[in-house]
């Protein structure tokens, strides 16, 4: 994917378009004379030819780090048995490159030791507190969130556990915090689940958008707000 710095110190819009949209877009600002550094012509040149090469992107995902919540062999996320959110946090956090703890990000969010849920407000506070400005959103949508990917951006949304298509629990069926990680243009979102004891059973996961809108909205189930999550500012 051509990287958006590239873009933006050309003057190009932001917003995700095809290959060869980007391409006429940039040729008409050199044609109009507006001059990029040689390094960023040259990057873009190669990023160009190798994604004409490839025809259209199939996949759109981000390498955000996976973290588990609850891992046995794991002394770093024991404040909370009920900490999803904290562990999706972290994800994020370790992402834009700092390495945190679940347990770190847990005690961020203010809450007492051993608490049995998070909610949007507690993430966003302990999100705050590690330079991360979060908003929650209600009424998440598809655009809204390939939007966010294409920023480079990852989402923490609130599902219920027991309509999600793969499971490491088959007890646990309440509300749950996972982080999206990136979608395919075939139909399917890609995500991070940190109820698993390891990155190759949690990582990059895939449903489809169908499945990840039944348990969007089967939080209902648990008293929950559905089609909600959490999006940076």
């Amino acid at each position: 994917m051509i990287e958006r710095k590239y873009w933006a110190e050309a003057g190009v819009e932001t917003t995700m378009g095809t290959t060869d949209e980007l391409i006429a877009q940039v040729q008409s600002l050199l044609n109009e004379g507006v001059a990029l550094s040689n390094a960023s012509a040259a990057k873009f040149q190669q990023a160009a030819e190798t994604w004409r090469g490839m025809g259209t992107p199939t996949i759109f995902s981000l390498d955000v780090p996976w973290i588990g919540q609850n891992v046995a062999e794991c002394n770093t996320d024991d404040y909370s048995n009920s900490d999803c959110g904290p562990a999706s946090l972290a994800m994020w956090i370790g992402y834009l490159g700092r390495v945190v703890t679940v347990d770190q990000v847990s005690v961020a969010t203010g809450l007492p030791r051993g608490f049995t849920y998070t909610l949007p407000a507690h993430l966003i506070t302990a999100a705050g507190n590690f330079g991360l400005n979060l908003k929650r959103v209600i009424g998440l949508t598809h655009d809204m969130i390939k939007a966010e990917i294409d920023k480079r951006n990852p989402l923490i949304v609130l599902v219920h556990y027991g309509s999600l298509p793969k499971r490491s629990s088959a007890t646990f069926t309440a509300g749950h915090w996972l982080m999206l990680t990136g979608y395919t243009v075939d139909g399917f979102v890609i995500y991070n689940d940190p109820l698993w004891q390891d990155a190759g059973g949690g990582k990059s996961l895939k449903m489809s958008w169908a499945q990840l809108d039944q348990a969007m909205a089967d939080c209902a189930k648990d008293g929950n707000t559905i089609n909600q999550g959490l999006m940076k500012v």
